[in-house]
C-alpha cells in the first residue's frame, strides 16, 4: 500500500474553498485504479491547517494518477490558490505504518464521543491479549515467523478466527503484519509477552486479565441499580445513545457531502432501533417518509416512548415488508451477520427497492488491508468468528454480488461509532 500524506495551511478565507474543492477530488479519486481510501480533516489545534491522507494499493497506481488525472483536476478545482506551506510525504507501507499515521487517520475523523466508547470497550483489548498469551502466540511467532495459515496450523485453530486476533494485535502495535504476509513480533511483544523472555510479563497478564477478576470488577459498583428494564431496553437505549451523541448528524452530513438527495423518498430503515437515524434523515430532507422495521419488543418500547415515525414489527432475518421503497437504510447490521445471512439479507433488500433504488449501508468497518484500522472494527469481529470480516472491501464485494452497483464509499467525519457509509444503487441488470 502507498500512502500520500499532505499537510497544508489555508490562506485567509481559503479553508472553506479547500474543503469544498476536496469533494470534487474525492469524486475523481473513487474512479482511479487502485484507489483505496482518503481522509480529510482540520487540525483540532489549528483550524487553518488541513490534513489529507490518500491510500493507493500500489506505487504504480499512485504514479498513474499523478501522470493522468492529477494536473487536470488541480486545474479544475484551482486548489493551489487557497493554500500555502504545503508539505507532502509518500510512504510505501509495509506494516508497521509510519509513526503517527495510524493515529492521524482514525482520530482526525472520530468525535470525542468515540474515545468514551473506546474506554467502555477496553476490556476487549485485555481479553484478546489474554487469549494470545495463553496460546503462547508470541513465543511461536518469535521461534518461527509465518503466515496466518501457518500459525493457525501450528496452533490447531481456525485461520479466519486467528486472522481476527492478529488484526487486533497489529492494531495494538504488538505484532507486525508484514507485506510479505509473514507475522513478526514488535519489540514490546518480544521483550515482555513471550513466556521464555527474561522480562516476561505473561504471568501478570493472565493474573490481571483473568475471567473471575473481571467479574469481581464488574460487580464492584457503588450501589446503583441497573436503570434498564431488560436487555431489549438496554440495547435499544445504547443504540439511541450513540445516535444522539452525534452519529445521526454525522451520517446525514456524510450523505450530504456525497450529494445524496432523499427529498420525497420512501425509506425503509431495517433494524433502526428507536428511529433516531430515520428522524435525522426526515428532518434533513423534506418529504422523506421513513418506516422502521424492528422486533416487536422494540416497537413496543418505541410506542411507549411516543414515537414520531412509523414502525413495522418484523424480523429482517426472515422477511421484509411487501412494498417498494426508494431507499433502504442498514445501520450496523451487516457486520454481525454470517456471509450467508448477509447475502440473503442484501438479496431481500434489492427486491424491495424500486428500480434504481438506493441502499445506504452505515457501519463500523476496517479500511486497511490488514483489518486493523480502526481498532474498534477489528475488535468487533473477534467475538463473532462466524460473521463476515467487517471490512469495506468485503462488504463492497457482497453488494456487487447481490446485484448492486459498485458502492460509493464515504468516510463519516466526526463519527461516534460507525466510520463509513457505503452508498449503492440497484444495478440496471439486477443480478
Amino acid at each position: 500500500m502507498i500512502i500520500k500524506q499532505i499537510a497544508l495551511r489555508a490562506v485567509p478565507g481559503g479553508r472553506e474553498r479547500l474543503l469544498h474543492g476536496q469533494r470534487r477530488w474525492n469524486e475523481v479519486m473513487e474512479r482511479q485504479p487502485g484507489f483505496l481510501w482518503s481522509y480529510v480533516a482540520c487540525d483540532a489545534a489549528d483550524d487553518d491547517r488541513i490534513l489529507i491522507v490518500i491510500a493507493f494499493a500500489a506505487a504504480s497506481d499512485l504514479d498513474r494518477f499523478m501522470a493522468t488525472a492529477h494536473d487536470p483536476l488541480e486545474l479544475e478545482t484551482r486548489l493551489s490558490r487557497f493554500y500555502v506551506d504545503i508539505h507532502v510525504e509518500v510512504y510505501e507501507v509495509h506494516e508497521p505504518q509510519p509513526n503517527g499515521l495510524a493515529h492521524i487517520v482514525p482520530e482526525a475523523r472520530s468525535s470525542p464521543a468515540n474515545a468514551v466508547i473506546g474506554l467502555a470497550q477496553a476490556y476487549r483489548w485485555s481479553a484478546v491479549l489474554r487469549h494470545a498469551v495463553q496460546a503462547r502466540l508470541f513465543d511461536i511467532i518469535a521461534d518461527t515467523p509465518g503466515t496466518a495459515d501457518e500459525l493457525a496450523s501450528r496452533l490447531g485453530v481456525d485461520t479466519q478466527h486467528l486472522e481476527r486476533i492478529l488484526a487486533v494485535l497489529d492494531g495494538l502495535k504488538l505484532i507486525d503484519l508484514g507485506s510479505d504476509h509473514a507475522i513478526r513480533n514488535r519489540p514490546i511483544a518480544h521483550e515482555y509477552l513471550r513466556w521464555n523472555a527474561p522480562a516476561s510479563l505473561c504471568a501478570l497478564v493472565l493474573h490481571d486479565a483473568r475471567h473471575d477478576l473481571f467479574l469481581r470488577w464488574s460487580e464492584g459498583g457503588i450501589g446503583v441499580t441497573d436503570p434498564f428494564i431488560g436487555p431489549t431496553s438496554r440495547f435499544a437505549d445504547a443504540v439511541s445513545a450513540i445516535a444522539n451523541a452525534g452519529q445521526a448528524i454525522a451520517l446525514v452530513d456524510a450523505l450530504d457531502r456525497a450529494g445524496i438527495d432523499l427529498s420525497g423518498c420512501t425509506l425503509l430503515d431495517i433494524g433502526g432501533s428507536m428511529g433516531e437515524y430515520s428522524k435525522a434523515i426526515a428532518a434533513r430532507w423534506d418529504g422523506c417518509v421513513p418506516s422502521i422495521l424492528e422486533q416487536a419488543s422494540v416497537v413496543e418500547l418505541a410506542n411507549a416512548a411516543g414515537t414520531e415515525v412509523s414502525f413495522i414489527a418484523g424480523d429482517y432475518r426472515t422477511s421484509l415488508p411487501k412494498a417498494s421503497y426508494d431507499a433502504v437504510l442498514l445501520s450496523n447490521i451487516i457486520r454481525g451477520e454470517t456471509p450467508e445471512d448477509a447475502a440473503a439479507l442484501l438479496d431481500r433488500v434489492r427486491q424491495v427497492l424500486a428500480p434504481g433504488g438506493l441502499l445506504i449501508l452505515h457501519d463500523l468497518l476496517t479500511v486497511d488491508e490488514s483489518g486493523a484500522v480502526p481498532l474498534g472494527a477489528a475488535l468487533f469481529g473477534v467475538h463473532l468468528p462466524d460473521a463476515i470480516r467487517p471490512s469495506v472491501r468485503v462488504v463492497g464485494d457482497l453488494l456487487v454480488t447481490a446485484g448492486f452497483e459498485a458502492p460509493r464509499i464515504e468516510p463519516i467525519e466526526a463519527f461516534v461509532s460507525s466510520n463509513v457509509v457505503l452508498i449503492a444503487r440497484v444495478a440496471a441488470t439486477g443480478r
